[in-house]
């Protein structure tokens, strides 16, 4: 037995949260490896990795496998993920 996701959950979220957790991962190796709980990420290393992910999973892997679709609202997506990462470590490192 098992349970389908709704549709907007399966192609939509997982692009939502791709980044966020990508640039969390990313960024929670750098801090054990520095030493430094207190680094962040900058904005442009972000906009950086978003870009990379867009071209990469938008528009180089369509191209060359019938199994990835391009689909430019994914790309807003990622943007947005991004966008709620960067917002929320503000917010974090502001608050404490």
């Amino acid at each position: 037995m098992s349970a389908t996701l709704p549709e907007w959950t399966n192609n939509y979220l997982n692009d939502f949260l791709c980044m966020p957790i990508v640039l969390f991962m990313g960024q929670f190796a750098i801090r054990k490896l520095k030493g430094n709980n207190t680094l962040r990420l900058p904005w442009p290393l972000i906009l950086t990795l978003t870009l990379f992910y867009s071209v990469y999973f938008e528009y180089y892997l369509p191209r060359i496998n019938l199994r990835y679709t391009a689909d430019f609202l994914d790309v807003v997506l990622y943007f947005s993920g991004s966008a709620f990462f960067y917002l929320m470590e503000n917010k974090l490192t502001v608050q404490t």
